[in-house]
């Protein structure tokens, strides 16, 4: 990166982390490599997450870039991302992803330093992400959803790296960057995007019964292939795959939270035969229900 950026603070301190009340968790070598392995060609996988409470004097420089993509979320307050040729304020319920290998720099705004959410993830599904791009979180309760889901990051991190909780993870990963995704301003949405995001929601409030493609074109009033095309293009998915993996992400997190059993479960989600629930759930996770949850304890 060939632009120098001045840090603004009165002492010139540049801090890289260490702020009170911070969390932060960094995988080691080995746990990143078979959580890696786990993602297969489908999914996310996470080496460092953190969260850094009014960060005043913040500042981070990679000239070279970072292998992993990063994805940056101002809870509240302001920054600076600064991309060869691009710089980007970020504001309160603002995100940015800078693309792995990408040189950039980052700090806090000097008057209202933000709060930040961070992640550095990897996995096949970057590919439906779009980076490079601020993204503003639309919706009131767009910053408790987000706020939750790295809560439910830290939380799992902490429990045990076990594979289970790595399954877990990665459907975590993949619900935090399709909320950067799809959930952006609406003069900044194409039509298209418009599309996929009422059909995401309309998949997140019908987990408990099934839904075929006919019922997105009845919804949207568009053809099937149509819909199937959109969301191929803006998620990498075909629309019932991304709603079985939004139904086994949240089979996931009752297995690991809740006492239903695993039948219990498979009504919760509109499986009124537990055995093929069993099916779908050990086809998209890679364990069978009873597994996962033996090793999520």
């Amino acid at each position: 990166m060939t632009e120098q950026v001045e840090m603004p603070d009165e002492d010139g301190a540049r801090l890289s982390d260490g702020f009170r009340h911070e969390q932060m968790f960094v995988l080691n070598a080995q746990a990143s490599e078979r959580f890696q392995m786990l993602t297969g060609d489908t999914g996310l996988y996470l080496t460092d997450v953190g969260f850094y409470p009014d960060a005043a004097g913040h500042y981070r420089a990679r000239p070279s870039g970072c292998p992993s993509a990063i994805l940056l979320y101002v809870r509240k307050g302001r920054g600076t991302v600064k991309l060869p040729g691009k710089t980007v304020q970020l504001s309160e319920n603002e995100a940015f992803v800078i693309p792995p290998g990408t040189p950039h720099l980052y700090f806090a705004d000097r008057q209202e330093p933000w709060s930040l959410f961070w992640v550095h993830a990897g996995g096949a599904a970057l590919a439906g992400v779009d980076t490079g791009v601020r993204r503003k979180l639309a919706g009131p309760r767009a910053a408790q959803r987000m706020e939750m889901y790295f809560e439910m990051i830290f939380q799992t991190l902490q429990e045990g790296l076990t594979d289970g909780n790595f399954r877990y993870l990665d459907r975590l990963l993949q619900t935090v960057f399709a909320e950067v995704s799809f959930r952006e301003e609406g003069r900044g949405m194409s039509g298209g995007n418009r599309v996929v995001n009422r059909i995401i929601i309309l998949f997140g409030r019908s987990l408990s019964r099934s839904l075929t493609l006919a019922d997105l074109s009845e919804e949207t009033g568009l053809s099937t292939s149509r819909i199937s095309a959109l969301f191929r293009k803006y998620t990498g998915s075909a629309p019932l795959v991304f709603f079985t993996r939004m139904k086994m992400e949240r089979a996931c997190f009752l297995l690991r939270t809740s006492t239903l059993n695993v039948s219990e479960v498979a009504l919760e989600l509109g499986y009124t035969d537990p055995y093929y629930f069993s099916r779908v759930f050990s086809r998209t996770v890679g364990q069978s229900p009873r597994a996962y949850r033996s090793s999520t304890v």
